[in-house]
């Protein structure tokens, strides 16, 4: 009843139309996934075609389609693998599927896929039922998917690193050919945990253990080690790794590069090396440096010398305004100046002092010079130099070397004990007459007042005379600072000569003094100067052999206007050609009794008076001739000034030196 019920409700239109629209949706369906279908009698040769495979293949549905029409269309590549098929068809009688092109009459090449499966015939039929996918776009991004991989192996293969790859849990699963390249490891020897063999055995453990807690908790690697090399070298690299997460954040994979950074490391030793070496050097040299914007005023580099030197923590970044806080006050404003004139300068050199934390002075010498900045700023490289001792052992020096001074004119005084007997006798000799005669004037009856009172000029006359002696005297015998004063250098001749009066009348000596013919002013210590004349006319007295002709010439020149040479001449014997070399040495001699002192004297008061002192044998050996250079007045407060800031001269030699610029001295 329930069948007969069924069969009542059949209602053949509206089945026929739902096979239409089964059909519709099926071509549709085949249409959107560019898959045909057919059916294949192996045995009556019988194939039929849906649309889409109609389409796929290029074919009319008008066709009278069969085998031979449908492989026509095979790639000539791909024929012999189509007639293989057939055959194994005939033959196995099984499903198939495999993938062929096309030659399309228009060129184009198409890729498919056919597959099909045998269907069971009561009549001994061999039937297939399949389907032809187009799957030409699929194998074109196949295609552009193995280009585009071998482009990116060949730059991972190229890039100047080691490329690799890890699996979560740490063990590699990827590296380039460069990782090869370098240990020689083979791919099966490098996979896994292989990369432990290649790093040093003194880098293993930290880099191991680096490694393992990247892994652990995901933070990024990074860890520096030393590689072995093929050749059994060891290298630095840089090991580099992030980790890639899944959205839910887990790790996949570890992406990681090994750069080779030997070269950076062994530059990073050898400036740590030097930069030692420096910070040594500039401790023993007593030298820091420094980087100064002139513009700014700010001090953007101390070495540690520096912090040394003003006694600073270098751990504390030390400022200009704390430099400055150490200054001697009497230094501040003249270094400041200094400062602020420096940017229009290429360079600066000055010496000043610092007051230490526990009251101590220290002496210092600073010397820049500016160097290009890349901006419009003015950069300066300067250094530091601490010069307390060489401060030190130079006043030292000058007092030792006053003291032998003192003495050699102590020496001189004693051997012109004569000449200032008799200088001082003269002047007393007349007071002791100019009295005598002045009472006998005043005991006449009527005393004469004239006479009186041209007696009493003449005690006051010889009176002042005597006492300019006692002076010249008491200034050669006293231990005096230098006062630099401009004198006339032939006017020192003259006194000095005044002096040695006696003494070369009583060494039946001659001797002449020829001027220049401008007054050559002098900026020099009176004393000191006399010193250099007396001792040179006293060593050419001594040098005049007895039976000759008995003369000293003393001659002053003006040399370019800049200088004055003044020579001393002798009729001597001269000096033996082997002792010419060692004339001016300390303490040597050929005088029976001498101290070998007096020229070497001569020769350090005229050098800190900027000048020199030489000597020559005259043609024929007929005598020597000692000459000496000092720069006239106005030249040596020019030296003077180049050397020393005005603003930190004391009140003597430097300011009377720099006073003398600004006036006319000859």
């Amino acid at each position: 009843m329930r069948g007969a019920r069924l069969f009542e409700n059949y209602d053949p239109k509206r089945a026929e139309a739902e096979r239409r629209r089964n059909e519709a949706c099926l071509a549709e369906m085949q249409k959107l996934s560019q898959t045909g279908s057919f059916t294949w009698n192996v045995t009556t040769g019988e194939i039929v075609l849906s649309d889409e495979s109609y389409r796929i293949l290029g074919y009319e549905p008008s066709i009278d389609t069969s085998i031979e029409i449908l492989v026509s269309r095979t790639h000539p590549d791909d024929m012999a693998l189509i007639e293989r098929i057939l055959d194994q068809i005939a033959q196995d009688r099984k499903d198939i599927d495999f993938e062929y092109r096309l030659l399309m009459p228009d060129g184009l090449v198409k890729y498919l896929r056919a597959a099909a499966r045998v269907l069971p015939s009561d009549l001994g039929e061999l039937q297939f039922v399949g389907a032809i996918s187009d799957i030409t776009e699929r194998k074109h991004w196949e295609e552009r998917s193995r280009h585009s991989e071998s482009h990116l192996r060949a730059i991972v293969d190229t890039i100047p690193a080691i490329v690799w790859s890890t699996r979560p849990d740490g063990s590699n699963d990827f590296h380039n050919g460069r990782l090869l390249d370098y240990t020689g490891f083979s791919p099966q020897e490098a996979a896994g945990s292989g990369w432990r063999k290649m790093i040093h055995p003194d880098d293993a453990e930290r880099h191991g253990e680096a490694w393992r807690s990247a892994v652990t908790t995901g933070a990024l690697f990074e860890c520096e080690s030393r590689l072995r090399r093929f050749d059994g070298e060891y290298r630095w690299f840089l090991a580099r790794a992030e980790p890639f997460r899944d959205e839910q954040g887990h790790i996949i994979k570890w992406y990681g590069t090994n750069v080779d950074i030997d070269d950076r490391k062994r530059a990073e030793q050898s400036l740590r090396r030097s930069e030692a070496y420096l910070a040594e050097a500039q401790r023993l040299s007593h030298t820091g440096s420094f980087g100064w914007n002139a513009s700014t005023g700010e001090i953007f580099f101390w070495s540690e010398e520096v912090y040394r030197i003003f006694g600073r923590d270098p751990a504390v970044r030390m400022t200009s305004h704390e430099a400055m806080q150490r200054l001697h006050p009497d230094d501040i404003e003249s270094v400041r100046q200094v400062l602020r004139d420096a940017a229009n300068r290429k360079d600066f050199d000055f010496q000043c002092r610092l007051v230490m934390p526990a009251g101590a002075t220290k002496h210092i010498h600073i010397t820049a010079h500016s160097v290009p900045s890349g901006s419009d700023d003015i950069h300066f490289l300067g250094a530091v130099s601490d010069i307390t001792e060489r401060v030190t052992a130079q006043e030292m020096l000058n007092g030792v070397q006053a003291n032998f001074a003192h003495a050699s004119r102590v020496s001189v005084l004693g051997e012109l004990t004569a000449s200032i007997a008799h200088e001082i006798a003269q002047p007393l000799a007349a007071i002791a007459a100019s009295s005598g005669a002045g009472l006998q004037w005043l005991e006449r009856t009527e005393p004469d007042l004239l006479e009186v009172r041209n007696a009493t000029a003449s005690i006051v006359n010889n009176v002042r005379r005597a006492t300019e002696i006692i002076a010249r005297i008491r200034s050669m015998a006293t231990r005096t600072l230098p006062e630099h004063t401009v004198l006339s250098l032939d006017d020192i001749i003259r006194e000095a000569l005044t002096f040695l009066r006696y003494e070369v009348q009583a060494r039946n000596a001659h001797i002449a003094h020829y001027t220049a013919s401008i007054e050559p002013l002098v900026l020099a210590d009176r004393t000191q100067v006399q010193q250099v004349l007396v001792n040179l006319v006293m060593n050419a007295m001594q040098a005049l052999v007895q039976g000759q002709e008995r003369k000293i010439t003393i001659q002053t020149t003006i040399e370019e206007e800049t200088s004055v040479i003044c020579s001393v001449e002798d009729t001597g014997a001269g000096i033996r050609p082997e002792h010419l070399p060692r004339v001016f040495e300390s303490f040597f001699t050929t005088k029976e009794g001498g101290m070998g002192m007096g020229l070497a004297l001569c020769r350090s008061i005229l050098e800190a008076h900027g000048g020199n002192l030489t000597v020559q044998n005259l043609e024929g050996g007929c005598g020597a001739r000692f000459s000496f250079t000092l720069p006239l007045a106005g030249n040596a407060a020019k030296q003077i000034c180049d050397q020393t800031n005005v603003e930190s001269m004391p009140d003597s030699f430097e300011r009377k030196a720099h006073s003398l610029l600004h006036k006319p001295v000859l």
